[in-house]
């Protein structure tokens, strides 16, 4: 090891010790897919979901795209181990029967939030959230178990993070039961989205708690995109345009705005209006045809009126 100073002979000696692991599985543990097949939820005679083997592929950083992702994988690093066969088909039943739910909607959440499986005792971990829904919205055990079922993410909350964004609908936004279980049961994403983005929304648009609801009625995803990386930037964007007081109002009344995606299509359709050399006296209408016309309609129209079919640009 001439030549190599400790650090480097450490590391080496590491990433031997991994590859050797890796090709060398210990027979003695029975995990699920240690060819890595795609885990579809536990084998049973009349489950929707089955394990089929499917090719490996790898991302950029070398993490597989098989659509197991994970679920049993290993990830020694952090002091995770696999789940056998045996005990994922018996967590699986366990948070069946905790969420009363079928076996086709037990397979679906599993696939959809794969981390639900990762609690030793399901009855412990998940009944506290379940409990604190029902007393909190005022609904049965069926109902704050479909609530998983359509925001997956809601089971692996923490119980804190579930109560504070209760705590802050009931008490910041002044909401009562009967209206934050309207909310909650039309997106139950609000649930598990962060305060921050709740705060904007309210400070930035100047809502009140009937607009809050209403936004997150009509546009559920907001919820799921980061303010400083999505909503700011795409707000300044619209701001250039109509200048602020408009670009919010605009936003308020059509908020799929917000989903648009900056870099795909709002900027390059800029850029294509701006090289035009047209001057564009930019309006609710425009806006709305420059964010939400599709790629056919866009490369035929531009900013014209579709129905009536006006030359490219006018």
């Amino acid at each position: 090891m001439e030549g190599f100073g400790g650090w480097e002979v450490f590391i080496l000696l590491l990433v031997l010790t991994n590859v050797a692991a890796n090709k060398c599985p210990s027979p003695a543990r029975r995990d699920v897919a240690v060819s890595s097949p795609a885990f579809v939820a536990p084998s049973r005679p009349n489950a929707k979901y089955e394990r089929v083997d499917r090719p490996i592929t790898s991302t950029n950083d070398g993490r597989s795209t098989s659509s197991c992702n994970n679920v049993c994988q290993t990830t020694s690093l952090f002091g995770r181990s696999r789940l056998t066969e045996e005990e994922i088909e018996q967590r699986t039943e366990q948070l069946r029967v905790l969420l009363s739910f079928s076996e086709d909607e037990i397979d679906e959440l599993v696939l959809l939030n794969r981390y639900a499986l990762y609690r030793r005792n399901m009855a412990e971990t998940y009944t506290p959230k379940l409990v604190l829904l029902q007393d909190r919205l005022g609904i049965d055990k069926e109902s704050a178990g479909r609530l998983c079922l359509r925001a997956p993410r809601l089971i692996t909350v923490s119980l804190r993070t579930l109560e504070t964004r209760l705590d802050w609908l009931q008490g910041e936004m002044n909401i009562d039961r009967t209206e934050m279980r309207r909310i909650i049961e039309c997106s139950p994403l609000v649930l598990s989205a962060s305060t921050d983005t709740l705060d904007y929304l309210c400070r930035t648009f100047e809502l009140n708690k009937e607009g809050l609801a209403e936004i997150i009625m009509k546009q559920p995803a907001i919820l799921a995109i980061s303010v400083e990386r999505s909503i700011k930037p795409k707000l300044h964007f619209y701001s250039r345009l109509v200048g602020e007081k408009e670009a919010k109002k605009i936003i308020i009344e059509s908020t799929n705005l917000l989903m648009r995606s900056l870099d795909k299509r709002l900027l390059p359709r800029l850029a294509e209006v701006e090289k035009s050399g047209l001057e564009i006296k930019w309006n609710k209408t425009l806006i709305q045809r420059l964010a939400r016309r599709s790629n056919r309609l866009w490369d035929e129209y531009k900013l014209g009126d579709a129905k009536k079919g006006r030359p490219k640009g006018s």
